[in-house]
């Protein structure tokens, strides 16, 4: 079936497969005015809002002194929070309506002024399809950032500036609706070592997926670039159908490889995970720990290990609409157009695809915090059935020592400490009173012997003294 066709169908289901939204938990005469309760919400690039991600906050809106119509396109006003008596906290989030300068000037005034999110009011009130071309930034901003529709946005400005002595506490969830397939798309591009250790890393989880027969539905996009500006030389080293695909870029610890074996290569790979299925992932470890980092490139490099290669070099000439004819080389035919570019172009495209790696799971794109664990864990999060390889994950994290587990054993050793020389104390004390003892009952035994010696030789008087006599009695002093 056309990978196309297969991406595109999956999309249709995907689209309502996250769940991100903002509950108005009170007061109850504004949340009655949206049904259920709820307003849809679109989570930007900026912050930290992944998969996960829920908060229970204040909305606060800038002074009405503020209210021109570029307001959050200028400095706001420092946030001033006083506890509530009760001593409770809630995340102080700011709603805003959108200026005319960028959404990183907003966001970032909206950091400044110390709130722990924005929500930023659109202009209208389609919100699925909002493109923010401003990337380059977005590691500058750290608090979530938002953004809802006019109409929405207004009612709550409305009802904030009639009751101001009201406050306004929503619930923002960004979670996954679950299914019984998980649906994963990785959009990767040949040759990036994050995505091929990322891979390299994931390994031994698709194999508990796998053993556990989770249900999974994989698809992988390799992405090429449209260059401007190249000259005939360079697109003829670096393009295919005439410069509509091309690559350019280093690989590792290799010299600079033309982008046209490197697309071959995509291909290579690309038809892999389309012909083979699973076996890309063995694949793609083998790869990164034996063809990666080679000195020397090498023109699809672990091809041996695979159960069909005949089927992947079918799905390469297919891939430009001819067939392998004996006498021609592939290279001959990079003037055609080629049917898996092009249809991971538009994917690409229609996705907003503007780094990568980005993954895909049940509808929802994250490229933040790229590591096998947490790939694995919104994985499972996908799934509405009991997965035996999720349990035993989240058993082996329950296995590990946690903070709490290192206070427990902390404590425990001072205890331990504590009672030991508690023990010690009152062995020395009891020593010391025997000691007392002992001492005084032997001190007046000798005394006693001396007193006595004394008495015997007054009695004897002038007698004279024998020295056997003397001399036992000397001795029985010392």
């Amino acid at each position: 079936m056309n990978l196309l066709y297969i991406i595109l169908f999956s999309g249709i289901f995907l689209f309502h497969l996250s769940n991100e939204r903002i509950i108005i938990d009170s007061p109850q005469k504004l949340s009655n005015q949206f049904p259920k309760k709820e307003i849809k919400i679109f989570f930007t690039k900026y912050g930290n809002a992944d998969l996960g991600f829920k908060i229970r906050g204040k909305l606060y809106t800038p002074k009405k002194s503020s209210k021109t119509k570029n307001y959050s396109c200028k400095e706001i006003e420092k946030l001033n929070i006083i506890p509530d008596p009760d001593g409770s906290f809630l995340y102080p989030i700011l709603l805003v309506s959108k200026g005319d300068c960028s959404y990183y000037e907003m966001s970032k005034n909206i950091q400044n002024s110390g709130y722990y999110m924005g929500i930023i009011i659109y202009n209208n009130n389609n919100i699925d399809n909002i493109i923010i071309n401003e990337d380059n930034n977005k590691k500058d901003i750290f608090i979530p950032i938002s953004i809802i529709g006019k109409d929405d946005g207004d009612k709550i400005i409305k009802y904030l500036e009639e009751n101001e002595k009201e406050n306004v506490i929503i619930d923002i969830e960004y979670t996954m609706i679950k299914s019984n397939v998980v649906n994963i798309e990785l959009f990767m591009q040949f040759g990036d070592e994050e995505t091929y250790f990322l891979l390299h890393e994931f390994k031994k989880y698709y194999k508990k997926l796998k053993k556990s027969k989770s249900k999974l539905n994989i698809s992988t996009i390799f992405i090429t670039n449209e260059l401007s500006g190249l000259s005939e030389k360079e697109k003829e080293q670096n393009c295919v159908s005439n410069g509509k695909y091309c690559l350019s870029r280093n690989l590792p610890r290799n010299k600079k490889i033309d982008g046209k074996k490197l697309i071959l290569e995509s291909l290579f790979h690309q038809c892999i995970s389309k012909e083979l299925g699973e076996e890309f992932f063995a694949f793609a470890d083998y790869y990164y720990e034996e063809c990666l980092y080679e000195t020397k490139f090498k023109q699809f490099c672990g091809k041996k290990i695979l159960s069909s290669y005949n089927k992947v070099e079918e799905c390469i000439y297919k891939s430009f609409n001819i067939k392998k004819l004996d006498d021609n080389d592939i290279e001959d035919y990079f003037k055609f157009e080629n049917n898996i570019l092009e249809n991971n172009r538009l994917i690409a495209n229609n996705n907003n695809i503007k780094s990568i790696p980005t993954i895909k799971i049940n509808g929802i794109f994250y490229n933040n915090e790229l590591k096998a664990n947490i790939l694995f864990n919104n994985i499972c999060s996908g799934f509405n059935y009991k997965n035996s390889a999720c349990e035993t994950k989240r058993k082996e994290d329950d296995d590990r020592i946690s903070l709490f587990d290192i206070l427990i054993i902390i404590i425990g050793v001072l205890s331990l400490n504590f009672l030991v020389y508690i023990l010690c104390k009152k062995y020395v004390i009891k020593r010391l009173k025997n000691k007392l003892i002992e001492e005084p009952t032997e001190l007046g035994g000798k005394i006693h012997t001396v007193v006595s010696s004394y008495l015997n030789l007054r009695e004897i008087g002038d007698k004279p003294i024998e020295s056997n006599i003397l001399e036992g009695s000397i001795n029985e002093i010392n």
